[in-house]
């Protein structure tokens, strides 16, 4: 079910339709969550900084982007789609201090080494709406 809400999120999206995917990518989010999917979490959490960006919004893309890298250890980790590349393209955007503050204010810790080192590394790419759910790949 998460998965089917996250993918009408992605078609809501497509669409233009932000308000009504977030709705969708909410309650993919809930059941994610509660059944403790860290890598379906994680997706999730990078699609709805997707979809900040998309609204113009680079503090709330920021907050959902460190929720999302800040799930593993690695970065970038392979289940955390655009979410890195997107952090390369929010601390281009904002500055590495604006995003340090953030991280500290997400997680309560201070942005690890390894993240700041990626994050001040420039962007290759605008991250495409490529997220897939983990769940989705599963055989």
């Amino acid at each position: 079910m998460a998965s089917s809400y996250h993918q009408l999120g992605r078609v809501a999206q497509g669409r233009g339709r932000l308000e009504e995917a977030e709705g969708w990518y909410r309650k993919s989010l809930v059941i994610k969550e509660d059944l403790g999917n860290g890598p379906g979490v994680a997706i999730t959490y990078a699609q709805l900084g997707l979809l900040a960006g998309a609204r113009d919004d680079a503090g709330t893309a920021l907050a959902w982007v460190i929720k999302c890298i800040a799930l593993f250890d690695e970065i970038p980790h392979p289940m955390t789609g655009s979410g890195p590349e997107l952090l390369r393209l929010l601390t281009a955007l904002l500055g590495i201090e604006a995003v340090e503050g953030a991280w500290q204010q997400q997680t309560g810790k201070p942005m690890p080494p390894a993240a700041r080192a990626y994050a001040l590394t420039p962007p290759t790419d605008p991250p495409a709406d490529t997220d897939t759910d983990p769940e989705e790949t599963e055989s």
